[in-house]
């Protein structure tokens, strides 16, 4: 089984990370450094927290395949990614799988699961198939 890992460090004054892929690596750091923006514009606080996102092939949990999971110990959370599901996707479903994990490991957040018709009211919904995250549904992250 192949595994790419990519580690990252943040405190509040700055951000630390070993690329391994580029591309992935370039995509997870601006949705972070939005993520980081946005934490510090509605909770009006650093991020300090510490992560791990871990890239690896056919991610399954219970027998089913999952695209993210985050993973809290005692001083890291883990984020494990699916890397065959993250290539596939754009840069508005990345950064709603990588807003709605860190609304896990960060904001400690639950599933939301309540839908409009086909599509999920809140990036914290299990299906992830949000219309568009736009400004509301990021202040309703960060409540």
């Amino acid at each position: 089984m192949k595994i790419l890992i990519l580690l990252i460090l943040t405190s509040c004054s700055s951000l630390h990370y070993k690329v391994i892929d580029k591309k992935i690596g370039k995509d997870v750091l601006s949705i972070i450094e939005e993520f980081k923006r946005d934490h510090l514009k509605y909770l009006h606080s650093e991020m300090e927290d510490t992560i791990e996102f871990r890239f690896v092939d056919s991610h399954m949990v219970n027998r089913r395949m999952i695209a993210g999971e985050c993973t809290i110990g005692l001083d890291t959370a883990i984020i494990s990614l699916d890397y065959t599901n993250w290539m596939g996707l754009d840069y508005k479903a990345s950064k709603n799988l990588i807003y709605h994990e860190l609304g896990h490991c960060v904001l400690g957040k639950k599933h939301n699961d309540l839908t409009d018709g086909d599509y999920a009211l809140d990036i914290m919904h299990s299906s992830l198939n949000v219309k568009e995250m736009g400004e509301n549904e990021i202040q309703e992250l960060f409540r």
